[in-house]
């Protein structure tokens, strides 16, 4: 009988966003938004986010019906036919990789198969297939988490997060696809989806590669407590494209993310800023965004999270428009 690898840490934990104890849902939302992913250059691999897409469709399924994930040819085929929307040219088909790397997250347990279970814990790196499937019987979910899957409305709002924030730009196309294999699905685009644990993912991972610096001022101040003076701003409003992705946001203190949400300043596509030529300099405010034209964005050491040139172009249209 194969037994679980548990440990305490992988049990759950709540969480506190803001003032808020986060619910169950919440709380694994704000996982999936910030799951370890390999990063090359600029990008980010898409092995995980789609493992788990593939998990989701085959309990939706009902492939999967207890709480147990072998690394089956379903699994497999599944991963196949969402990596091949996602994927970049230097992406590698590998389904066993995010199998077993994602156990680094802290809802994926491995079930080793009987007396196994000691060369499974000290496994250095993913093995092949044979051997994974004569070591392991599978993974095994958290439990709060495996039971947010059984909920149709809980599971569709968790894949909703893997899309908004992995890959929006193939956002229609996924959704289509979903509906069309699985027809009773939850597809609509409800209220819900925007939910207060993804945005408390989109800010923690948007503050942090900022390091709690305005991208505009360069103000940076953190209490001992936690708190910071800046916000995680979405540069193309999550209203407007459902693009959760930390690229399509920038770290603002509280004046420079309302002076762009109301079209004063803007980013450019060559990270400069421009302002609004309404501005009056002789008033001492506005004179303090008027400075701010021509100054460099300031960005993320991680190429992979420097604002989206897309985002950027729309954000400065905006303001053109004003």
């Amino acid at each position: 009988m194969p037994t679980a690898n548990k440990t305490s840490e992988n049990d759950y934990q709540p969480s506190l966003f803001g003032n808020h104890l986060t619910s169950p849902l919440q709380y694994f939302e704000d996982q999936f938004y910030d799951l370890h992913t390999g990063i090359v250059g600029n990008h980010e691999r898409p092995h995980k986010p789609v493992m788990l897409l593939a998990v989701m469709d085959l309990i939706e399924l009902k492939v999967i019906t207890n709480n147990l994930i072998p690394f089956s040819d379903q699994l497999r085929q599944r991963f196949t036919h969402y990596f091949d929307i996602v994927r970049k040219s230097n992406d590698s088909n590998t389904p066993i990789n995010p199998f077993f790397y994602m156990r680094k997250e802290n809802f994926w347990n491995h079930v080793a198969t009987a007396g196994n279970q000691e060369i499974v814990k000290l496994l250095p790196k993913a093995p092949g297939i044979a051997q994974t499937r004569k070591l392991i019987a599978g993974a095994s979910l958290d439990e709060k988490l495996w039971l947010c899957l059984q909920d149709n409305t809980s599971r569709a709002a968790l894949r909703d997060v893997l899309i908004s924030r992995y890959f929006p730009s193939k956002r229609n196309q996924l959704i289509n696809n979903i509906s069309a294999r699985l027809p009773n699905v939850v597809n609509e685009d409800p209220v819900i989806y925007d939910s207060k644990g993804r945005s408390a993912g989109f800010r923690k991972v948007v503050v942090q590669v900022y390091e709690h610096q305005c991208a505009a001022c360069g103000v940076r101040i953190r209490l001992p407590n936690g708190q910071t003076i800046v916000d995680a701003a979405h540069i193309i409003p999550f209203a407007e494209t459902k693009n959760d992705h930390p690229c399509n946001g920038m770290a603002l203190c509280k004046n420079h993310h309302w002076a762009m949400d109301r079209q004063l300043i803007a980013p450019t596509p060559d990270l400069r800023w421009v302002v609004n030529q309404e501005l009056d300099d002789r008033q001492a405010g506005e004179k303090e965004l008027i400075d701010l034209a021509g100054k460099r964005v300031i960005v993320p050491k991680e190429k992979a999270y420097h604002p989206n040139a897309d985002a950027l172009a729309w954000r400065h249209e905006q303001l053109l428009r004003a």
